[in-house]
């Protein structure tokens, strides 16, 4: 079974993972499991957008340093990383850098309905979800 993941994100960078211009995702370590190579990852895009509006599919997952995750980067020809996203990561602190494969649109989700339906409230990184939860099964339903 595919672990799904909802991951928060500002729309800027959101909309560049959409259209393909973005081939990595960083993220700053959580008390939680990593996020592994073939999760389904739904992308919620924060204010002013308040929506799920696309999914991926986890590529390599890698992980260390702000320093050695962007060595790893430059070997990636047009990554779509840019300064600002490197300034996310903590310079000392270990952090992922996840690929991003085959960006979908999907049909909006938006907060007020998740609320409504599944009592979802946006993580502040992401969050794994539970096969038996409700918004699982219906964020199932979308993966092709």
């Amino acid at each position: 079974m595919n672990r799904i993941i909802v991951m928060s994100i500002k729309p800027k960078f959101g909309y560049r993972i959409l259209s393909g211009r973005k081939k990595f995702e960083l993220r700053k370590y959580c008390n939680q499991d990593r996020i592994r190579t073939s999760d389904m990852v739904f992308l919620y895009f924060s204010y002013p957008v308040r929506a799920i509006l696309c999914m991926f599919r986890a590529g390599r997952v890698y992980e260390g340093t702000r320093d050695e995750l962007r060595s790893i980067a430059e070997k990636f020809r047009d990554n779509g990383l840019g300064d600002e996203d490197w300034t996310y990561l903590d310079a000392k602190r270990p952090g992922m850098m996840i690929e991003v494969r085959s960006p979908v649109r999907i049909r909006r989700i938006t907060l007020e309905r998740l609320r409504e339906a599944f009592g979802f409230e946006p993580p502040v990184s992401y969050k794994i979800l539970d096969p038996d939860d409700p918004l699982y099964k219906y964020l199932a339903r979308h993966i092709h």
